[in-house]
Parts: structure tokens; C-alpha cells; sequence
């Protein structure tokens, strides 16, 4: 047989599996969101660093704060002045930021599919809030724990006397660092992120009934 022919038979030959083989299949989007989906240009907030080299595609984490803009390189710096400080009430905080991801699409999807397709006509606010963005580390110690713990906290912010005591010992002299930032992205178009949401969207239905004793209720109430 020759090499052409053979090369040939093996590029119309469907691909098959062997045993003791596994084959993969790659996921791809429903044709829907395929057609109208187009690939969503590179939005990166003037304040965000481009990410370094050998970043994944799925975050970096760079410095912030005062130091926006600088190197990734400076990051153990910050790390080894928090651990050479001596300050009882030192800390050093990251902040996780999503970048690159459409919030507004997302939340006119989201919107225009609660009024228009679901039919709520009354009040309506989309938000996506945050939670656990923060990651914070302090020494272990009592005064420490005393301003870390809430009820002390506001306790002394009430008093004001300890609470301005205990700002100024931290403070001067810049022992509170909130300049890491960690940068995550979302490998999703906004479509996608809502075609996964629109199955739990859900709001009373609503009649005429409904809407009369509303209106009722608003005037008289």
C-alpha cells in the first residue's frame, strides 16, 4: 500500500477507541449560544495591571493599593516586611477582583428576562453581591485578638478613647497593608453565565387581580 493511499484511508477513517483507552469530548455551547455569542474583547480596568507571563488563565495576583502598576516581583517584598514587623496590631490584607467579565450584560439579561418573560412589573434591583472577598492576616496576640474581636471593636469604637489609641499605634507607621490584590476571571461569556441562571429565575405570577389589589394596597397603606 502506498504512503499516499494510506494517508488517505487514516484522514477519512472516524477516530475510534481502543481498549483499555479512554476518548474525550470536548464541550462546546448549545448553537444558540454559539450564534450569538461573539468573542468579547479584552476588558481590563485602567487601575489592573496586565498579568505577568507565566500567570494562568485563570488569575494572577499582583500589588495594589499604593503600589498599583508595580511588579509581581514586589510581592515577597510586602510578604517579608509584614513578618519583620513588630507591631502588635500589624496586618497584611489581599482583595480578590474579577476582571475581564461583563456584569452589566449580565445584569440586562437578567433583568429583561424577569420583565419581559416573566412579567414582574413592580420594583426591581439586580445585584450580584460579594462575599469572602477579603483575606487578612494578623499576628496572634492579646491585643491583637482584642481588636480583631467584634464585640471589643465596637466596643472601643463607642468609648473612642481605645479606639483612637489603638488607631494610632497601628497606623502610624503604616502597619496595616491592604496591597495584594488577586485577580480571577471568569472563563464564561456573560450568555453562557445566564442560560445557567435562567432555569432558577423565578417571581409570583401576575393578573389583574393581583395588580388591583397592589395598587390598593400602595394608595391606602
Amino acid at each position: 500500500m502506498s504512503v499516499a493511499l494510506a494517508r488517505s484511508l487514516l484522514a477519512s477513517e472516524p477516530p475510534r477507541s481502543l481498549p483499555g483507552t479512554a476518548c474525550a469530548t470536548v464541550f462546546s455551547p448549545p448553537p444558540i449560544l454559539a450564534a450569538h455569542t461573539p468573542s468579547p474583547p479584552a476588558q481590563t480596568p485602567r487601575d489592573t495591571p496586565s498579568p505577568p507571563a507565566h500567570a494562568r488563565s485563570y488569575g494572577y495576583i499582583t500589588p495594589g493599593g499604593e503600589y498599583g502598576g508595580a511588579s509581581p516581583d514586589l510581592i515577597p517584598s510586602l510578604v517579608d516586611r509584614y513578618l519583620r514587623d513588630s507591631n502588635s496590631l500589624k496586618s497584611l490584607e489581599m482583595k480578590k477582583v474579577v476582571v475581564g467579565f461583563d456584569f452589566n450584560l449580565l445584569e440586562r439579561c437578567v433583568h429583561d428576562h424577569v420583565r419581559g418573560v416573566l412579567g414582574w412589573w413592580r420594583g426591581l434591583s439586580v445585584t450580584f453581591p460579594k462575599h469572602n472577598y477579603k483575606v487578612r492576616v494578623y499576628d496572634d496576640n492579646c491585643l491583637a485578638a482584642l481588636w480583631e474581636n467584634k464585640c471589643c471593636n465596637c466596643l472601643m469604637h463607642v468609648t473612642i478613647v481605645p479606639c483612637l489609641l489603638m488607631r494610632c499605634y497601628r497606623d502610624c507607621g503604616d502597619h496595616f497593608s491592604d496591597d495584594l490584590r488577586s485577580h480571577f476571571q471568569i472563563q464564561y461569556h456573560p450568555l453562557q453565565v445566564f442560560a445557567a441562571l435562567q432555569p432558577a429565575l423565578w417571581c409570583p405570577g401576575q393578573n389583574i387581580g393581583a395588580m388591583a389589589s397592589e395598587l390598593f394596597r400602595d394608595m391606602f397603606w
